[in-house]
């Protein structure tokens, strides 16, 4: 048994659970959302890491989702392999589907070939498990639905009392001994949203490395704008009027002549 979303395609190889015979199984449902804000769109999908349902168009399905990219992926790369598809791989019309012989090769593909949702191959624990490895570019949906499960089970018992055939309307028996249970329901009446925004945005860098100068060094806005001024327009200034970067020359020699005669005069009037 498989929950999935009503536009997500039912990959019962990868997420399932069984119902035993005998057995009342009870699952909680637990749905999870992930919301992500429009400032994220901004960048690439290999950064964000997922996909607007705009971004991503598919061949096979309306509604874009990982699983179904996954599976899009999978129908072309045996489709290329084996030179069919196996029965319950989306397809375009006319193509053939694998019987026979040729299922062994639907097989080997699914079985032997990773199906890598980014180049990133690195993140494949055990490489030896795999004989090929394809991209697919399947990454997840930005706004996506899951469902978690919590499952428990108990044997189904009855009293010593309680027959074990029923006889229902239509005059058949029901075997009670060869049948189960199965229930489920929410775990609780409101969804768990999350949501993906950017962690620091370019105005959050240049508060906090100003708070930090600010806090460090005393260093403000003021002072960034007398560092601007001394290394651009004052020494444009002083070129264009002085012909020297530093300043009128006289100027400089007219104080140091001033500081030398100074000390004299100061002791002819003590005198």
């Amino acid at each position: 048994i498989n929950v999935h979303f009503p536009s997500v395609y039912p990959d019962v190889t990868q997420n399932f659970f069984t119902v035993p015979l005998g057995q009342s199984v009870t699952g909680l449902i637990i749905p999870e959302m992930i919301r992500t804000s429009e400032g994220v769109k901004q960048f690439h999908p290999k950064t964000r890491d997922c996909y607007f349902q705009s971004e991503r168009p598919l061949k096979f399905f309306k509604v874009y989702s990982q699983t179904n990219c996954l599976m899009e992926c999978k129908a072309n790369y045996t489709l290329r392999l084996c030179g069919c598809v196996g029965f319950w791989m989306p397809k375009a019309e006319g193509t053939p589907i694998c019987i026979m012989m040729r299922q062994f090769c639907v097989e080997d593909v699914v079985d032997n070939t990773f199906f890598a949702v980014s180049n990133d191959y690195s993140l494949i624990e055990d490489k030896s498990k795999y004989s090929n490895l394809t991209q697919c570019d399947c990454l997840p949906m930005c706004t996506d639905i899951t469902y978690k499960l919590e499952l428990s089970q108990n044997p189904i018992t009855f009293p010593p009392a309680f027959p074990h055939h029923l006889q229902i309307m239509n005059g058949d028996w029901l075997d009670l001994t060869h049948f189960s249970i199965l229930t489920l329901y929410f775990k609780n009446n409101h969804i768990e949203t999350r949501e993906r925004n950017e962690l620091y945005s370019l105005s959050d860098v240049i508060a906090n490395f100003g708070g930090l100068l600010g806090l460090f060094t005393g260093f403000s806005i003021l002072s960034a704008i007398e560092i601007i001024y001394f290394l651009s327009l004052r020494i444009w200034g002083n070129i264009k009027l002085f012909s020297n970067w530093s300043g009128s020359r006289k100027e400089i020699s007219n104080e140091t002549d001033s500081s030398k005669i100074a000390p004299s005069s100061d002791i002819y009037h003590m005198c």
